[in-house]
């Protein structure tokens, strides 16, 4: 498997120098708290913005406006 240019030996070069920075004690906890940090990116991605909500809404009240001024136009008809 090739990511992004780099072999088998720069990537276990790579996971040695992090044991060594963080330590094997921390690096569980480190693992733990950017694993909570994507949990939480993610779930704020999916949540719509204000201006979306908003347009959401007004969306939905004009949908509910023009069906209703439809029913009052067939009833006199």
């Amino acid at each position: 498997m090739v990511l992004v240019g780099l072999g088998p030996w720069e990537i276990g070069l790579i996971i040695v120098a992090i044991i060594l920075v963080f330590g094997a004690g921390r690096l569980t906890g480190v693992g733990k708290a950017l694993g909570t940090s994507v949990r939480e990116f993610r779930s704020e991605a999916k949540k719509p913005t204000d201006q979306e909500a908003e347009d959401a809404e007004q969306a939905g009240q004009a949908s509910v406006q023009a069906s209703s001024s439809d029913e009052s136009t067939q009833g006199q008809a």
